[in-house]
């Protein structure tokens, strides 16, 4: 709750946005949980780092291949000292534009609002859970 903390958080979110950028599914899922919860932007349920990794691994070499994504963090609320929840407004460039049932702004970037868990596990901040939801039109800010 202090801002070693915060910075703390800050930097997993970094790293995220950082290996998205560069297609590298093992580095994205570095800080999530082994037994971590995914909900993707469709609405797709799974557990664990494994099938996180997996998942990412095939969109990075499928549609989001080359894709680049911005992470600003909109809120980082401690629920207690070890466990925070962070509320990040993502935009996502694709050179594919956007997978079917997706839709794109009219300036081509998928915005999304991506909401994660974060827990301090043995003095590291991880992720617990990563839910993804793209914004519908007429969806307040």
């Amino acid at each position: 709750m202090n801002d070693t903390d915060r910075s703390a958080i800050e930097a997993v979110i970094e790293s995220q946005r950082l290996a998205w950028n560069r297609g590298d599914a093992k580095a994205f899922s570095a800080a999530f949980k082994s037994d971590g919860c995914f909900v993707n932007v469709f609405g797709a349920l799974s557990y664990g780092r494994e099938l996180f990794e997996a998942q990412h691994a095939k969109i990075f070499s499928t549609v989001y291949q080359e894709s680049s994504v911005k992470l600003p963090i909109r809120r980082t609320h401690f629920l207690r000292p070890d466990v925070a929840l962070v509320d990040i407004d993502a935009e996502l460039t694709t050179r594919k534009g956007a997978p079917p049932g997706l839709r794109t702004e009219p300036d081509g970037i998928i915005r999304t609002r991506l909401q994660e868990v974060l827990v301090k596990d043995q003095g590291m901040w991880m992720v617990a859970s990563f839910h993804n939801v793209d914004i519908k039109p007429g969806m307040p800010s």
